[in-house]
């Protein structure tokens, strides 16, 4: 997923998410208009998104 992601010109990185499941995060974004824009692009390529928010 990350490599498709990053040849779609995204930034992503992948965390342990448990035992089978790895995390693809992709971001960061400078706004909430850039994230609703990505999330939409990634949606509509039928992948699942869900919006997380970093701690600073």
């Amino acid at each position: 997923m990350r490599a498709e992601l990053l040849s779609k010109g995204m930034t992503a990185a992948v965390s342990a998410a448990g035992v089978a499941w790895h995390r693809v995060m992709v971001g960061p974004f400078p706004n909430q208009a850039e994230t609703e824009r990505t999330l939409t692009r990634l949606r509509s390529k039928d992948i699942s998104a869900l919006p997380i928010a970093r701690a600073r």
